[in-house]
């Protein structure tokens, strides 16, 4: 076992060996060098102990580079679970609308600003169209949403929910694509949107939902299940209304008759 004493010894030592090799004049004999090196490697400091000085006296040692790396990535997943969804565990049978936000229920991209979310566009206003989103799910009570929007990864899970400007809706949200066991993968901001939402339908066996969004990349052979709105219009557009409209019907049943579970289900879309 090395003392912290032969450790500090080891360090001089190097030193002092160093500054021989720099000064010398004469051949140097290499199986001396090795034989030294290999006595002060005996006790040399290695990366815990250096990051053991580094925490105890951050002013005076750096972290070794590889451990700083390990030290940022572990923080970023720590901050990426703290943004994420908590496990959410959702029947299969149940229906859900995964829903986006920019361009979607506004008419334009955001950015924050002075702690605030700002419409990129000064002819948007935010959260515009939540009122027709509203009005389109009254007739399917059970129909829950679960969000799709990139504002969960960058802003938080529960920072978003809260911004929806309608308790109504706030109250259908149940969990969103980016849920807490995706935070360890550090490419998941970088999927195609379909493949989120189609790893948590896999993830959760889900057989009856619908995303509303303006993003079609990763939806290939799932077409009928997305409901695309137009980079700044939204679900302001009225012909996607009617799109929605049918979808939600076709998919959760018919509003004056929804089918409980164990009943037969309306076609899907194909």
């Amino acid at each position: 076992m090395t003392t912290p004493e032969e450790r500090t010894k080891a360090v001089r030592e190097a030193r002092q060996f160093l500054e021989t090799l720099r000064g010398a004049e004469d051949e140097i004999l290499w199986d001396l060098v090795r034989t030294i090196a290999g006595q002060l490697l005996r006790h040399y400091p290695v990366d815990s102990d250096l990051t053991g000085s580094a925490h105890a006296l951050p002013d005076v040692w750096g972290a070794p580079w590889d451990t700083q790396l390990m030290t940022e990535a572990a923080n970023r997943r720590r901050d990426a679970t703290a943004r994420a969804a908590p496990a959410t565990k959702l029947d299969e049978d149940a229906g859900v609308v995964f829903l986006d936000i920019d361009n979607t229920l506004h008419a334009s991209d955001c950015f924050v600003f002075n702690g605030k979310v700002i419409p990129a566009s000064p002819n948007s206003t935010l959260f515009e169209f939540v009122p027709i989103l509203e009005r389109l799910l009254e007739p399917y009570p059970s129909v829950v949403i679960v969000l799709s929007s990139s504002w969960v990864h960058v802003l938080g899970y529960e920072f978003t929910v809260t911004q929806l400007p309608s308790a109504p809706l706030r109250a259908r949200v149940r969990s969103a694509t980016f849920e807490k066991e995706d935070a360890v993968d550090e490419g998941w901001s970088e999927l195609p949107r379909g493949v989120q939402v189609m790893r948590f339908v896999k993830r959760h066996n889900l057989q009856r939902w619908l995303a509303i969004d303006d993003m079609r990349n990763g939806f290939d052979g799932y077409e009928a299940r997305l409901v695309h709105c137009q980079v700044g219009v939204g679900l302001g557009d009225e012909a996607v209304q009617q799109v929605l409209a049918r979808r939600l019907e076709i998919i959760f049943g018919l509003p004056d008759s929804h089918c409980q579970p164990g009943q037969s289900t309306p076609k899907e879309p194909t």
